[in-house]
């Protein structure tokens, strides 16, 4: 069996090939299942959102309907999370569950091209190679992902007494996550670390 060993957690998980993802047991290609999943998760929303739930106003239905599927498309669909987000903005003006000027009034927030100016910078530090050589020298003491996440949490926290807004300090962490995850190469890894890193 040809795999790929990674970082990995306590068990030691043996990260399978791509040939072997695809011929597990002759079932049901992954993709299939996803979209499966997917959409079975989107009805039973749509269901629970629109039939079973009382008391809510037409907005608030759709507000909650776009939340559903903006997440479902994001972590079970595996879509980029930037599409998704301007997708799921659009659809609540479209629907007029928000207002355009609210829409566009999001675009000239601080917070909004704090965030660019953070993937901007981000780029420049990956283009130039100075995030991988600090990455795979973060990840040198680290044999597995429970003990790298503990040292990530322990930053945070730290960061957190010097800068209290945690839109910043997500925006400060971005070069270092996309190091960590580019060097790391799990997507479960990065979900998790993207949450994390927004704490």
């Amino acid at each position: 069996m040809n795999s790929v060993r990674a970082i990995a957690s306590e068990r030691d998980v043996v990260i399978p090939s791509a040939s072997e993802v695809r011929n597990f047991g002759d079932q049901m290609p992954l993709r299939q299942v996803r979209l499966l999943t997917g959409s079975m998760l989107l009805i039973f929303a749509a269901i629970l959102i629109f039939v079973a739930a009382d008391g809510l106003t037409m907005p608030m239905r759709l507000a909650l309907m776009v939340f559903a599927a903006t997440l479902v498309y994001w972590t079970i669909f595996d879509l980029p999370e930037t599409p998704v987000a301007l997708a799921g903005a659009l659809a609540l003006g479209a629907t007029g569950t928000v207002s355009e000027e609210a829409v566009f009034a999001a675009l000239g927030n601080d917070i909004v091209w704090l965030m660019i100016a953070a993937f901007v910078i981000a780029s420049v530090l990956q283009a130039s190679g100075l995030v991988e050589r600090l990455t795979f020298r973060l990840l040198a003491p680290f044999q597995r992902v429970s003990s790298l996440f503990w040292a990530v949490t322990l930053t945070i926290f730290a960061t957190a007494f010097i800068i209290p807004s945690t839109s910043a300090r997500a925006a400060i962490f971005m070069p270092v996550f996309l190091g960590l995850t580019a060097a790391i190469g799990r997507p479960g890894v990065t979900r998790a670390l993207a949450l994390l890193s927004r704490r």
